[in-house]
């Protein structure tokens, strides 16, 4: 968790790297569908850096936001059954088409992408998470008293 909390401190103090277009359009229950989107865009990015990064501290990052981004997937996934809603798995075309991209990449390019990917999803996990708190939303009260 504190590496999940510290890789959003990044996001925070980095707001160049979304475009404003990009920021979340909020809706009624947009939160945990969208929510769930950039833990599981986390997750899947950061399998595949541990795998291709050349720099070992972007490994040693990848490798512990896989562990994070798995637990909080695993606890949408358990607030959604809970709610005995449904919600769509998987990532949206526009992340597919920025990880196949990032696959193609090695080195140093990677590696930079990679965290500038990072960056994205915290800032969006960062904006979703607060509709949530103003929201009440109560998937987000739950995920915070489990910690």
């Amino acid at each position: 968790m504190r590496t999940m909390l510290c890789a959003l401190a990044l996001a925070a103090i980095a707001p160049h790297a979304f475009a404003a277009d990009d920021k979340p359009k909020f809706g009624k229950d947009d939160y945990l569908p969208n929510a769930l989107a950039n833990v599981q865009s986390l997750e899947r990015f950061a399998a595949l850096a541990k795998t291709k990064a050349t720099d070992e501290k972007v490994k040693e990052l990848a490798t512990e936001l896989a562990a994070e981004a798995k637990t909080c997937r695993d606890k949408f996934v358990e607030i959604v059954k809970d709610s005995k809603s449904s919600i769509v798995v998987g990532l949206e075309k526009k992340r597919q088409s920025a990880l196949a991209a990032l696959a193609l990449k090695t080195g140093a390019d990677f590696d930079r992408d990679y965290i500038d990917q990072v960056i994205y999803d915290l800032q969006q996990s960062c904006e979703w998470n607060k509709k949530g708190v103003e929201d009440g939303h109560d998937g987000l009260k739950k995920i915070a008293t489990d910690q």
